[in-house]
């Protein structure tokens, strides 16, 4: 073989310094761990978007839902013991709300009525005397024949809604009769829950 031929040959084959390395493979420990760490970083992501939508909807929760702040009313009885405790305005919800009544009490200025002061609430939707009927009537105040503990009515979830166009009326007549003692002055406190009527019934679920 001549030299030219060796040379020729030297060129033709290859180069093995400049060849690519092969990698090595990757050890199963090590898949298994990367694996793993995919697996926590999707489960901690969709933990998060979680834990984002639950404040999102706690959020929207306290904007639909919220304590009802219902002033107290207070009216002097007539003479004749009439008493009535009324106003559209302050003791109804406003359009698109609904009011979930928790507690009503009623009571004198000194905090003890009557034995004989027997009061109705009633759920109407024309604030007056008129509407002191049976159909109307929620509760019936009976003082204690011991004590001064005022007498309260607490319904439950849901079991007193008083809805847009309705007001709450506490009256001392029932079906056109019935008294207090005349010229007392006369208090009723009342908690609840206002609602946003769209969500009602999420709210009674």
């Amino acid at each position: 073989m001549s030299q030219r031929d060796r040379v020729s040959l030297d060129l033709m084959a290859p180069d093995l310094d400049s060849a690519p390395a092969k990698a090595s493979p990757t050890p199963d420990w090590m898949k298994g761990a990367l694996d793993l760490m995919a697996k926590l970083e999707v489960h901690f992501g969709k933990l998060a978007e979680h834990e984002d939508g639950k404040a999102r909807e706690r959020g929207m929760l306290n904007q639909v839902i919220s304590p009802l702040p219902i002033p107290p009313g207070v009216a002097t009885a007539t003479a004749a013991g009439a008493l009535l405790i009324a106003s559209a305005e302050l003791f109804g919800p406003r359009v698109g709300w609904v009011w979930d009544v928790r507690r009503v009490t009623v009571s004198g200025t000194q905090g003890s009525i009557a034995t004989s002061d027997v009061t109705y609430l009633y759920k109407v939707s024309t604030p007056t005397q008129a509407s002191a009927v049976g159909n109307n009537l929620v509760n019936t105040f009976i003082p204690p024949s011991t004590g001064n503990q005022p007498p309260t009515y607490q319904p439950g979830l849901g079991a007193c809604l008083v809805l847009p166009g309705q007001s709450l009326m506490i009256s001392s007549q029932l079906n056109g009769t019935g008294t207090v003692t005349g010229s007392e002055q006369f208090i009723v406190n009342w908690d609840g829950i206002q609602i946003q009527q769209d969500w009602l019934g999420a709210y009674l679920l």
